[in-house]
């Protein structure tokens, strides 16, 4: 029952920390935490790991036979319909028929049946799952980073180094891709396409960059939560002196 949750945390509890958005509402709606004390807490990234390094992201090009003119386009993560990387395939396929001149990179793994429907569409590559310590340098390479459909820490990882991302219109986190990427409607492979499009421009690409870069860092990265956090201990024991 809501109520006695709300008694418990009104009297014993002076913040109770959400990682996501669907906790905190939970938190609220059944469980009875007062706004008072119900705190969003948002995962992390690590920026000692991820950040911008062109030198190291035009190499990771050269390495995978991207030229400057060409436009990258990364997903990593599993290749299953709850995913949806299969609706970027056709987005980049579309694209290219616009003139878009792209190619979809997709890292992670799945099914032999999922490997070869991503690889048989015109412009896509699928490369092998990459270990979290190797990834920064595809996500340098990467002119776009792409979520189509469940919201993944992977965005956070990606917006640090610089790269701009492109999420469901779905998703919950706003303050994940709010002026550092763009939506799309979630499964529409015309709507991705488009999507595409608008971020061809590199003077776009390059200011939803620069803003990831720095909201990462401010706001996202360990360290700044981990101040937080201490911020709030701090003031929690100045008020029992």
């Amino acid at each position: 029952m809501p109520w006695i949750g709300g008694i418990f945390y009104r009297n014993f509890c002076e913040k109770n920390y959400a990682a996501t958005i669907d906790g905190f509402e939970i938190n609220r709606r059944f469980f009875g935490v007062p706004d008072t004390c119900n705190v969003l807490c948002e995962l992390g990234v690590d920026t000692r790991l991820f950040y911008p390094d062109p030198v190291a992201g035009a190499a990771k090009r050269r390495e995978l036979g991207v030229t400057d003119s060409e436009l990258l386009v990364l997903y990593s993560g599993r290749f299953n319909e709850g995913k949806n990387p299969f609706v970027l395939a056709e987005a980049v396929r579309i694209a290219r028929q616009r003139g878009v001149n792209c190619r979809g990179f997709f890292i992670g793994n799945g099914s032999e049946e999922a490997i070869r429907h991503l690889a048989g569409v015109e412009g896509c590559t699928v490369l092998p799952f990459v270990e979290s310590s190797k990834l920064p340098d595809f996500y340098r390479a990467a002119d776009i980073a792409v979520w189509p459909r469940q919201e993944s820490t992977s965005m956070l990882d990606a917006a640090a180094t610089g790269t701009p991302i492109v999420v469901s219109d779905r998703v919950l986190a706003h303050e994940r891709y709010e002026g550092n990427g763009l939506t799309y409607r979630e499964n529409d492979p015309v709507s991705l396409a488009e999507a595409l499009q608008t971020l061809a421009d590199p003077e776009l690409r390059r200011t939803l960059g620069e803003h990831g870069t720095e909201k990462m860092l401010t706001r996202f990265s360990w360290k700044a939560i981990a101040m937080r956090r201490l911020q709030d201990y701090g003031e929690s024991l100045a008020r029992r002196r």
